[in-house]
């Protein structure tokens, strides 16, 4: 009997009201991340990545009031249908978040201890002395020089690194079930994103959580994860085991992304580019999103939106233009 994932996104869809129109940021038809895994989401900048991971905490930004529809369910629960009180509870405690830049998501105008003391004692319902220890620990699980010296001073007297390290312990403080990690190696350097990435696995395999990692960097995501969903324009259209997509990729989207990572022996080369442009969120192209640019694209492409389907054991693609067995055997046309 196979368990159900910890988290099964559905029929998602996201618009937010700005001042050049309404932003149809998210149109997901179907994502999960099961119990202890690292599921990739990766695309190109402005597909609905981080608001992917914001509408799961419901994080909308209130710059750009808009509106949520479809299913979010994580453990047994839409979120969707959660009240205020109960998402603050959930937040946290149960579902946490790395956000992209390591400094401005922290409070400047607060040491980095009473930052995170301060998650520990509001949802722990601690003392203090207990809040102060538990961050503690927390700073050397994340192997933070000198915690005591570290949870004295403020974001800015911080390197990026150990803002990042600062973040992942909120992060992780309560043992979350869900760790979403949007970019987070993105502002920092080589080294230290190597270490960032390890830590991150470690902790995983310590505490059992499962992470949704949001990130551009296919190099990473092959690095870490066990699953990756690939997003274009606001939807996932392909989704599988990581050594499967990567290796076969099916969506005409993913195989451009693959194509055009520069490779060994390619140097002096042109990298080969997907032609055209991202397409407005404002006003986006009817069926499927990505047929403007697609060299495989049909009549039906710019009428109907393709549904995913399972092309193998391990890989689904939402394409007209790939059949039920394009990732695996196919049928015996003799038989």
């Amino acid at each position: 009997m196979v368990s159900e994932p910890l988290l099964s996104i559905r029929n998602l869809r996201v618009q937010l009201s700005t001042d050049r129109g309404l932003v149809h940021a998210v149109d997901l038809s179907h994502l999960t991340v099961g119990r202890g895994e690292t599921c990739g989401l990766v695309g190109e900048t402005g597909c609905g990545k981080t608001m992917t991971g914001l509408s799961i905490l419901g994080l909308l930004p209130t710059s750009a009031p808009g509106t949520v529809e479809g299913e979010i369910w994580f453990r047994g629960r839409d979120l969707l249908k959660r009240g205020p009180a109960e998402m603050r509870r959930i937040r946290g405690r149960e579902i946490s978040m790395i956000f992209q830049d390591p400094v401005s998501s922290l409070n400047p105008a607060f040491t980095v201890g009473e930052q995170l003391a301060r998650v520990i004692r509001w949802h722990r319902r601690v003392g203090s002395r207990a809040a102060r220890q538990a961050a503690l620990d927390m700073c050397s699980l994340v192997r933070l020089p000198d915690p005591e010296q570290v949870l004295r001073r403020y974001p800015h007297q911080l390197s990026g690194g150990m803002c990042q390290r600062i973040g992942i312990a909120i992060a992780l403080a309560l043992r979350p079930h869900l760790l979403i990690a949007d970019e987070p190696t993105t502002s920092l350097d080589v080294t230290i994103q190597a270490q960032i990435l390890r830590l991150i696995a470690d902790l995983q395999d310590r505490l059992g959580t499962a992470v949704l990692l949001i990130s551009h960097d296919l190099g990473v995501v092959a690095q870490v994860c066990d699953r990756v969903a690939v997003m274009y324009a606001g939807d996932v259209v392909e989704q599988g085991a990581t050594a499967r997509v990567l290796a076969r990729p099916l969506h005409p989207y993913t195989q451009g992304l693959l194509a055009s990572l520069p490779s060994r022996g390619a140097s002096g080369r042109p990298l080969p580019a997907i032609p055209g442009t991202v397409p407005s969120l404002i006003h986006p192209p009817p069926g499927c999103r990505f047929h403007p640019r697609c060299s495989l694209a049909a009549p039906r492409c710019s009428r109907e939106r393709p549904r995913p389907r399972a092309v193998g054991p391990e890989q689904e693609v939402a394409c007209h233009a790939r059949g039920p067995h394009e990732g695996g055997d196919r049928p015996d046309a003799s038989g």
